[in-house]
């Protein structure tokens, strides 16, 4: 196995791409039988269509199959019996098993076509809404190219095997049966000497069936690898080229491809094998038939009828393509089954389950002896214990790894509590008892790294919402002082913005994540490291603007630049979990304690010792 990335013991974080890939290498594969009725589950709502699909395909299957038969009658009754009528009304019978054939073979692919998609577009939707709906902790056991890989290429095999794959199957094989019937009520015999081909075939498909399951079901879990990684070194490339990366992750994603790409060849010879394979099948009958018919011509049995002989070549050369193309039917129907075994995958991921019932009025915070541990050997929060009064301000600092992002991250539930390990309340409410949606129109967090849409100032504001009028947002902004850079974009309100905002500034992007955050009615606005990464200038424009939250809302701050919480009702000083000191700016510069000597750090631009 291959070494796991970026695996830190008892940090959360996004499981590796690598330890994904490795682990989803040793999970069982879900019986056919399952993910049918998996997919099924996504079709019923379109099964009219489907039914009808289904009943034009015996009809095509038996207009085509027929039309040989009607061929010998119109040689042997009459072209051969010199029955002009009879040679007519043959051929018109002839001409309509033909067009009626062509009609149910349009309408066999519209209906499963139309269906299809209907079909694909909800199990997209479904796929997207489930995802939305998994809780932070999901998130980080996954690389996130997996979801990506579920929700686009997955469907989008799936849906090639719906409208070519399993349509032309299930059409191929009941024409083969009806080209049988026809044969055998023909010629009994040669009939059933070509029948003997079709046990060979079955056993020649079953058997690359169960090769090329387990190959293709390879190729989709590394089409996620690579798609994880490509994700990755977008969103990292910064830190990629800073520390001269590029080498490496060549050489990973070279690795990676290199297997898809071997997988995928092999995959693709065993499909041109079982090609090959029936290619000499069809050879070896037709010779046969061919064989057998000049035999018997020449023999003792009475040889068959010309119309006959011309019915059975083209029952042949009918018989054939069909047989041969069960290979790459197969195929894709085994690509279609490992991108339903991934989908299903996902979709059995629990959703976090609301419990909550209650919605309190009372927006005062508490966290009673709080401990928590993302493993039980090594506690990230040991016995915290905090209040913050509706309306008031809480700066939590501590050096990097003391546990401040985790608090907020528990506060906002993001992650529950440890079973035993302390409560926190709203209200005087557990967190758990209050509803999940409720709470988060209750709470909102400001990362250190807004969430930029690549779409106008006035939508990542508003995020579309009718309410939030274009008064609004500007009154907001003008209180925070975003208004005048926003003014000088090209379009004001109405400038797009780069895809992760790559057009603004840190600060700017803060302060549109700010009026964000104000323009909703959440009462209680926390800030991770708000003015961290920030120059001077911009750092006084973002203290502004917390100076005019922190007279609206109940405020906590993760804070790295000390200088920006002086005016905070209550800070709180953590150092590897638990609380160091506690109290106003002023009173904690009265102390020789830890708040005191990473300020004096900071103001005198002395590096930590």
């Amino acid at each position: 196995m291959r070494n796991c990335w970026f695996a830190t013991p008892g940090i959360a974080r996004p499981m590796s791409i690598r330890c994904w890939s490795s682990r989803w290498r040793r999970m069982p594969m879900a019986s056919d039988r399952k993910l049918t009725a998996f997919f099924l589950g996504f079709a019923a709502r379109h099964k009219w269509r489907f039914l009808l699909s289904v009943l034009a395909m015996p009809i095509y299957a038996y207009l085509v199959a027929e039309a040989p038969n009607v061929m010998r009658r119109a040689i042997d009754d009459g072209i051969m019996a010199g029955d002009r009528a009879a040679t007519i009304r043959h051929s018109l019978v002839y001409l309509g098993c033909m067009v009626g054939g062509a009609l149910g073979l349009v309408a066999q692919h519209w209906f499963m076509q139309s269906g299809g998609i209907r079909t694909l577009t909800h199990m997209r939707e479904a796929v997207m809404r489930h995802i939305l709906g998994l809780g932070r902790a999901e998130y980080d056991k996954r690389p996130l190219g997996v979801y990506v890989s579920r929700s686009t290429s997955d469907v989008e095999a799936i849906g090639e095997t719906m409208t070519a794959g399993l349509t032309n199957l299930i059409a191929d094989t009941l024409l083969i049966v009806f080209i049988f019937v026809n044969m055998v009520a023909i010629d009994r015999k040669l009939g059933l000497m070509t029948l003997v081909i079709v046990p060979v075939v079955v056993v020649v498909v079953d058997i690359f069936r169960r090769i090329l399951r387990p190959l293709y079901d390879r190729i989709r879990t590394v089409n996620g690898t690579l798609t994880s990684q490509i994700n990755e070194v977008l969103g990292m490339h910064g830190v990629i080229r800073s520390f001269h990366l590029q080498g490496a992750f060549n050489r990973l994603f070279r690795e990676d491809n290199d297997e898809y790409r071997d997988t995928n060849i092999k995959a693709v010879s065993y499909d041109a094998a079982v090609f090959s394979i029936l290619e000499g099948l069809s050879f070896v009958a037709i010779g046969g038939v061919l064989l057998y018919i000049a035999v018997r011509a020449t023999g003792t049995e009475k040889a068959l009828q010309l119309g006959a002989v011309v019915a059975f070549i083209q029952w042949l050369q009918m018989l054939f393509p069909p047989l041969k193309q069960m290979g790459a039917r197969f195929a894709i129907l085994q690509s279609a089954l490992a991108a339903v075994s991934k989908l299903e995958t996902v979709m059995q991921i629990p959703l976090p389950v609301d419990e909550g019932t209650k919605s309190p009025e009372n927006l005062n915070l508490t966290v009673r002896d709080l401990t928590f541990a993302y493993n039980k050997e090594q506690p990230v929060l040991k016995n915290v214990a905090l209040e913050v009064p509706a309306g008031k301000s809480l700066a939590v600092v501590g050096p990097t790894g003391s546990g401040k992002s985790t608090l907020i991250r528990l506060i906002v539930r993001q992650f529950d509590l440890n079973p035993g390990g302390g409560e926190i309340l709203l209200g005087g409410t557990d967190l758990r008892e209050i509803l999940r949606e409720d709470l988060r129109k209750k709470i909102v967090l400001i990362p250190q790294e807004p969430s930029i849409f690549e779409e106008t100032v006035r939508y990542n504001i508003s995020l579309d919402r009718p309410e939030v009028t274009m008064e609004r947002i500007e009154s907001i902004c003008r209180k925070i002082r975003a208004h005048d850079f926003i003014q000088h974009l090209p379009h004001g309100y109405d400038t797009v913005i780069a895809g992760e905002g790559a057009n603004l500034s840190m600060g700017q992007r803060q302060l549109i994540a700010m009026a964000r955050a104000l323009a909703t009615d959440a009462q209680i606005l926390i800030f991770d490291e708000a003015t961290a990464n920030i120059d001077t200038e911009t750092e006084r424009l973002i203290q502004e603007a917390l100076d005019y939250v922190m007279a609206t809302r109940t405020t906590i701050l993760i804070a790295h630049r000390l200088s920006t919480i002086r005016d905070a009702d209550q800070i709180l000083v953590l150092n590897h979990g638990e609380i160091m000191e506690r109290g106003t700016h002023d009173a904690l510069m009265t102390r020789p304690g830890l708040y005191r000597r990473m300020y004096e750090l900071q103001r005198h631009a002395i590096p930590d010792q």
